[in-house]
């Protein structure tokens, strides 16, 4: 079980009719139930789409069918889109 298996929940459970999805970090936080790590609010690489990686948050979105397709860490805001 994963931290992050909430937010892959939330993304398997939008409409497959709806395509993108954005979320500022502080949903994010509200979905896991806890805060994002430090990296997460400094760091670009931490949203990145690694696939195969070991990255646990990047297994949560793609195994979902999403990629990160925007971050911005200054407006704190994130944007899936399904792959």
């Amino acid at each position: 079980m994963s931290k992050y298996d909430p937010l892959h929940k939330y993304l398997t459970d939008i409409p497959a009719v709806q395509t993108d999805v954005t979320l500022r970090f502080t949903d994010l936080e509200r979905i896991l139930g806890e805060r994002l790590p430090a990296s997460a609010y400094t760091h670009r690489p931490w949203w990145g789409n690694e696939s195969g990686g070991r990255h646990v948050q990047t297994h949560a979105w793609m195994q979902a069918g999403w990629v990160v397709d925007g971050v911005d860490l200054a407006g704190e805001w994130v944007r899936f889109r399904r792959m």
